[in-house]
């Protein structure tokens, strides 16, 4: 017997090995399935300009994007953050993007410390990720002195992952600093080598690890010490050169002469957006090492990932790496003169080409900035940013114009390695994500009674009223009080919620108001990455100096008075209930009792109010068929915001209420549904906002925010030359499209500035390349240029 169970329990084994057995055609069958279910997206903001000041307004542009940078389909929401260095959000507003592009803007707190803070972007797909993943992009905010990073702790990275015994092993250190020494050392302290680090602070060395030994770098003249992965002793490591402009990639597989993978048959997998773009079998065997080109034609432009498997789906070793590709959009930009007067009119021709010299279509958005107020520092192009750094955690600047600086990009690319979920990408089933595309801001809470804390009934009809742009959504509470809610596309706005319970009564349904309704809405646990720890610099800062001079003289001219603004003070907040009131009083026609109570008694006929069991309760005379359908108190509108707050209705002195309207009509209350049938009190005073204190902050609800256009001076149009004009930002305009002969025309002002402009552009062509330019023109005092 006991033979029989060992026997079926080898079979078993074998079968069970069997079918975890992957081949190529298998492992990207699987690979596809997964993309299909988890696909990447890439978030990109460009920004008016690179530094603020408190109060100042964050003008940027958003590019969604799929892996292959085509546009992600629809209305999709992101939510912008500016965060501190403690994680905290300073600022957050909701955007929304169509089919791939959006603009919009943020307003720095005018109390906000400066500082080096992070705006982070991402949207409600994206928390199915690596929170480091999402948009980051640092941004200095001054208000006297500028800042500096802190230094980030020494990062040691392997190539392929791991570090083998026997076996060479390159070692990537990211030192944050560009010229420092770094050098490894054994347990015991002996220099095994040493180097020094790039442009970017990066250096690298490569080395045999010995068995059962223990290694550990160091910035030269500094004590700390940095221990590197434990050295294992079988393996399967990856030394990797990069792809030239005429040249494969090549990848050599390293294993050490006692490695037990040399028997095995292996599998080489390179994806790239979203693909398998090469596989290939290879089994090592005696020999040191095997090489194998990946050919260059197979690999898109961009970032693309190698690993390593065995045939059971266990990955043994990966890396990324980067594929340089030629330039693919031409951008020429063309003006009517170099040289400009103060105030005078700029005119700038823009002009797409492919490769090829033939005209392309496209759109960009292009800034224009004082370049006196900002320190010159390089920019990555969009393309760097859109196909590198979407896919890494940290950032780098990328110079084109260093010999150096692919060799940094690589060893960049080593320390940013992130392992492909190869388990979950083989699994039977794939993990469903969690969060989905969305189209509108969701917010999911459970529904309670606020007096026991227990949950409604299932079934209770729940009814969410938006208080500024009047909008209700009517849903039901399903499994012990769940409900969610889908925000309309409004801003900003504060709810008032109503729900009510049924209960069968012979053949009649019958509604009973839950008076103590309360939601506790689910809280986002999605955690924001943090800004870097930073140190002021003693030394003033430009803008923050020219900041504050602009608001001195902005203030002294009365830029920011209302001279010329009409207000209109009559425009009533109930405007649009008053007009469908069947009853209205005008308590100046009365003699004014002094409570609100009295006055319904002696005026007005439509309300009555009593009081049960010593609390008020007040009745609209309504007609059937509400009068039996009615659960409670009416619904109250007071200068614009509705409450079912009753003791703060009759807390109003007539003295201090214009009107009071009874909406009790059938035909105008059945369209509001649940917040109708008890019909409306609509009461305007004196004082034109009253309302009761909000004193619960879940009411109150993050909505999509309204782009605004940036604005500057028309000098074409009559103006007031004497009010100063400066100007940290020329221009701006976020989306700008070509003519179909790839041509687009930009016109504007000069500011009373003298000095030159930074004209930067970025964009995305029609057939999906991403490109930047930066442009230079020159402000002279007004008469100096020539024309």
């Amino acid at each position: 017997m006991k033979k029989w169970i060992a026997a079926f329990l080898f079979i078993l084994s074998a079968c069970l090995r069997s079918e975890a057995q992957f081949s190529i055609e298998s492992v990207t069958k699987k690979f596809d399935q997964y993309t299909a279910i988890w696909p990447k997206t890439k978030l990109q903001l460009i920004f008016n300009q690179n530094k603020y000041s408190p109060g100042d307004t964050v003008y940027f542009k958003i590019y969604f994007l799929r892996d292959d940078l085509l546009p992600v389909p629809d209305n999709q929401v992101i939510e912008v953050n500016l965060v501190d260095p403690h994680g905290a959000s300073k600022r957050h507003v909701m955007v929304r993007v169509q089919n791939g592009v959006g603009r919009n803007q943020f307003a720095i707190p005018d109390n906000l410390p400066g500082g080096i803070y992070l705006v982070t972007a991402h949207s409600n797909w994206m928390k199915n990720f690596d929170p480091e993943l999402i948009f980051k992009r640092e941004m200095v905010i001054v208000s006297k002195n500028s800042f500096s990073k802190i230094a980030a702790p020494v990062k040691v990275v392997a190539e392929g992952g791991h570090v083998i015994q026997d076996s060479p092993t390159k070692i990537v250190v990211e030192t944050g600093k560009a010229g420092s020494g770094v050098e490894l050392i054994d347990q015991s302290g002996k220099e095994i080598d040493h180097s020094t680090a790039d442009l970017n602070g990066f250096a690298a060395i490569t080395f045999t690890p010995a068995k059962n030994s223990a290694y550990f770098m160091r910035i030269i003249g500094d004590t700390l010490r940095t221990k590197l992965p434990t050295t294992e002793g079988d393996g399967c490591g990856i030394a990797l050169i990069p792809p030239s402009a005429n040249a494969n990639a090549k990848l050599r597989i390293l294993m050490p002469a006692h490695s037990r993978l040399r028997k095995d048959e292996l599998m080489l997998v390179v994806n790239a957006q979203g693909k398998i773009c090469y596989a290939t079998t290879f089994v090592q065997e005696t020999k040191d090492l095997t090489e194998i080109e990946i050919p260059r034609e197979k690999l898109p432009q961009g970032i693309a990932h190698v690993s390593i498997l065995n045939r059971s789906g266990d990955l043994l070793a990966s890396r990324d790496f980067y594929l340089n590709a030629v330039e693919d959009v031409r951008v020429e930009i063309e003006s009517n003169q170099t040289k400009y007067n103060i105030r005078e009119k700029v005119k700038l021709q823009v002009e797409l080409n492919d490769a090829d010299g033939k005209p392309l279509t496209g759109e960009f958005s292009i800034s224009v900035t004082n370049s006196n107020l900002f320190a010159s520092k390089k920019q990555n192009s969009l393309a760097d940013e859109l196909n590198i750094l979407t896919e890494t955690k940290e950032k780098i600047v990328i110079d084109r114009m260093n010999e150096s600086s692919l060799a940094s990009l690589d060893l960049f690319m080593i320390s940013q390695t992130e392992p492909l979920p190869w388990r979950n990408i083989l699994s039977r089933e794939a993990a469903q994500p969690r969060f989905p595309f969305v189209s509108v801001i969701q917010k999911n809470g459970k529904a309670y009674y606020a007096e026991t804390g227990k949950p409604v009934p299932d079934g209770t009809q729940i009814i969410f009223y938006f208080q500024k742009s009047r909008k209700f959504y009517q849903t039901f509470a399903m499994d012990q009080g769940q409900v969610m809610l889908n925000v309309p596309p409004i801003t900003d706005d504060e709810l008032l919620y109503l729900g009510e319970t049924f209960y069968q009564l012979g053949a009649m349904r019958h509604g009973l108001e839950v008076s103590d309704l309360k939601i506790d809405w689910t809280a986002d646990a999605f955690e924001l990455p943090s800004a870097p720890g930073y140190r002021g610099i003693s030394n003033q800062d430009a803008y923050a100096a020219f900041t504050s001079k602009k608001r001195l003289i902005d203030k002294s001219f009365g830029v920011y008075s209302t001279t010329g603004q009409k207000v209109d003070t009559m425009l009533s907040p109930n405007k649009y209930f008053e007009a469908m009131a069947d009853v209205t009083v005008n308590l100046s026609d009365y003699f004014l009792f002094p409570a609100m109570e009295d006055f319904i008694k002696e005026v007005i006929p439509s309300l009555f109010h009593r009081k049960v069991g010593g609390k008020s309760i007040v009745r609209v005379n309504l007609p059937e068929p509400l009068i039996s359908r009615a659960t409670g108190d009416p619904l109250y509108i007071i200068d614009g915001i509705a409450t079912k707050n009753t003791d703060y209705f009759l807390s109003l002195k007539p003295a201090d209420v214009v009107t009071l309207s009874v909406v009790k009509d059938w035909a105008k209350l059945s369209k509001f549904g649940l917040m109708g049938k008890n019909g409306f009190v609509v009461v305007t005073t004196k004082q034109g906002d009253m309302r009761e204190p909000l004193a619960d902050s879940t009411l109150l609800i993050k909505g999509i925010q309204t782009p605004l256009s940036f604005k500057a001076p028309d000098y074409s149009r009559p103006a007031d030359l004497r009010k100063p004009d400066f100007r940290s930002t020329i221009y701006w305009n976020p989306s700008v499209e070509t003519d179909a002969t790839g041509k687009a025309t930009i016109e504007f002002y000069c500011s009373d500035d003298v000095g030159m402009l930074d004209v930067r552009i970025d964009g995305i062509s029609s057939s999906r390349k991403p490109f930047s330019k930066d442009y230079q023109l020159e402000v002279l005092m007004d008469g100096q240029a020539k024309k």
